[in-house]
């Protein structure tokens, strides 16, 4: 197939008393991928050498986007450490430590196949740390039962993100940074392609495909205190699903990470590792206690993030926390060689923002937002996600990670699933012809753009700030169903504001429109968390409610969130059995040993 693409450039002059003119560039390819972190990265790779002509489309700078962030490593079962690890017990960690609500058929696709992601990211160019004899090290993460954690350093992401970008530059992938997707177009059950923003250049884009990925991320930003930056993670792909009827999967659980710096304001929330933990790091309340001694006595700081997070939310709400609301994490009975060769980002970061050295100094850190477990709901087997033509991959998808994702999971996640989505999409692109968009649709998706210039007196970011406050605060570590409730009722309040949102005119660089298109987005998604936070009366994974503190077989089943009349509506559906081998592997007994191997 052809690579090129087809290009029309006109001028848009909105009618009525003052015209406002901008360039609309109309642009067709066989695969539109939406997102240009690891997810959308590599199903566009796949999907180009396949044969079909991609173009990437991407809010962040190409090579710049959230997975650059994932520090700590990819998960697969190579059994370097021991070889008693093999995908099955792999899959029966995810599993397990996802309170047994994800989906099995998506925990055995991740599990069977993320050995041959990392040996195609060692092929891709990524150095791995290796052993003296060439093996991939492999580190342990919280409730693995064997060390399957693969890393570079304490920048894994950063240099599996810097291997995919190579990698498709040198096949040639178009692709389109600094573009905010704000619609999706569809006609009788099938995707057309998307319309968007291009900040970088100041034009309407209209994105016409024979298939479309969407792998936008997640929505952890819907929280105020959260491990991401502050322009991504804002649910636009949940929300674009939920306006064009698809459901979304257990939008209740959100992990927070244990370990964000709490200081100083410019850095609250910045993600500290886990890799701080397997290498040696201690949790220290204010008087100098090992805490995790009190609530997990064997697993100490390797247990499973939740139960970490909330032993150290509870001694910060119970005063025994620091002058930062926060506890210690102190590494200085590590050498400061050893910190300097497994955790040189970490050590640069507290560096940098604090100016202290980490091997001599305790690190402050508190929970903070991290990964969204919820999101859109697919086929496990292609990533199709509802609409003929449309695929998911990656954070901006549910299903996998349960209640609670285990780390180094999501890395993997994202190079498992997104070249499954690339598989297909170029599939189905190669089966079917381009359908034009109408230019009503067009023409609407335009309008309601341009409806946030000069139309109030309401600065969009103080709306987004306090919707954050109010998420933090009614549904954040530990929730109960009056906060949650309390939550809805403001966030009702909230929502009557966005019309009245005021953005100045123009869309380049437009950091307001930006944040007004998040906010826009964030409203309909916290609505989503918050509602089935509270349906779900029970405990489970980063799911602790005070008024239903226990977990319960009844609740081993996902909740759906979709609009029908413009109402959200939830539903719940117990899950599915696996595998028969799947099943066995999760029912045997592991004997978890959780040590510090070297």
């Amino acid at each position: 197939m052809s690579t090129d693409f087809a290009v029309a450039e006109y001028a848009l002059v909105q009618e009525g008393e003052k015209e406002m003119s901008f360039l609309l560039k109309k642009i067709s390819c066989d695969v539109l991928v939406c997102g240009s972190g690891a997810a959308g990265l590599r199903a566009g790779i796949e999907a180009f050498e396949r044969g079909t002509n991609v173009l990437i489309i991407g809010q962040s700078r190409f090579g710049d986007a959230h997975t650059r962030l994932a520090a700590g490593g990819i998960n697969a079962a190579l059994g370097v450490v021991t070889q008693k690890d093999n995908w099955l017990v792999h899959a029966a960690d995810t599993f397990e430590e996802g309170g047994k609500i994800g989906v099995p058929q998506m925990v055995e696709i991740l599990a069977r196949n993320a050995n041959d992601a990392v040996i195609e990211l060692a092929n891709f160019g990524v150095k791995f740390a290796r052993n003296e004899r060439g093996q991939i090290k492999q580190r342990i993460y919280g409730a693995q039962t064997y060390p399957r954690t693969c890393y570079v350093g304490d920048y894994t992401g950063r240099a599996i993100l810097q291997a995919l970008v190579r990698k498709a530059k040198k096949l040639g992938v178009k692709q389109i940074d600094n573009a905010y997707i704000t619609h999706l177009f569809k006609s009788g059950g099938k995707v057309l392609g998307c319309f968007a923003v291009d900040f970088k250049k100041g034009e309407f884009l209209v994105l016409q495909a024979k298939s479309v990925v969407l792998a936008m991320g997640g929505y952890s930003r819907v929280y105020k205190n959260s491990s991401s930056r502050p322009f991504e993670n804002m649910g636009y792909g949940s929300y674009l699903a939920l306006q064009n009827g698809l459901k979304l999967q257990d939008m209740e659980m959100v992990q927070f990470h244990p370990t964000g710096m709490t200081w100083p304001e410019s850095a609250v929330g910045k993600l500290v590792t886990e890799a701080v933990r397997s290498e040696g790091g201690t949790l220290l309340n204010a008087s100098g206690e090992r805490l995790m001694k009190k609530y997990s006595p064997k697993m100490l700081e390797l247990s499973a993030r939740d139960v970490v997070a909330r032993a150290i939310f509870t001694e910060i709400v119970e005063g025994r926390g620091t002058k930062n609301r926060g506890v210690f994490l102190d590494l200085t009975r590590v050498p400061k060689e050893k910190i300097l060769e497994r955790l040189p980002d970490t050590f640069k970061q507290f560096e940098r923002y604090q100016k202290i050295d980490i091997s001599r100094e305790k690190m402050e850190v508190s929970p903070t937002s991290h990964y969204s477990m919820g999101g859109i709901a697919v086929n496990p087997s292609d990533c199709s996600a509802g609409l003929s033509g449309l695929f998911a991959c990656g954070e901006a998808t549910g299903g996998l990670h349960g209640a609670n994702r285990l780390g180094g999971n999501s890395l993997a996640e994202t190079l498992v699933f997104g070249k499954i989505a690339g598989v297909n999409a170029s599939d189905f692109a190669k089966q079917n012809k381009m359908l034009e968009i109408g230019e009503i649709e067009i023409n609407s998706a335009r309008k309601e753009i341009e409806s946030f210039f000069n139309r109030g007196f309401t600065a969009p970011q103080t709306l987004r700030t306090q919707l954050q406050e109010i998420m933090w605060e009614c549904a954040g570590v530990i929730k109960d169903g009056e906060k949650l409730r309390e939550g809805l009722e403001k966030l009702q309040e909230l929502k009557e504001n966005i019309p009245k949102m005021n953005v100045k005119e123009g869309l380049k660089k437009n950091s307001e429109l930006v944040i007004a298109l998040d906010t826009t987005s964030l409203v309909l998604v916290a609505q989503a968390v918050l509602e089935s936070a509270l349906l779900r009366k029970e405990s489970r994974g980063a799911h602790y409610r005070t008024d239903f503190p226990k977990t319960l077989g009844s609740w081993q089943a996902n909740i759906f969130a979709e609009l029908k009349g413009g109402k959200l509506k939830l539903s719940k559906k117990m899950i599915l059995r696996g595998s028969k081998e799947f099943e066995r592997a999760v029912h045997a007994h592991y004997d978890r040993k959780f040590e510090l191997w070297e």
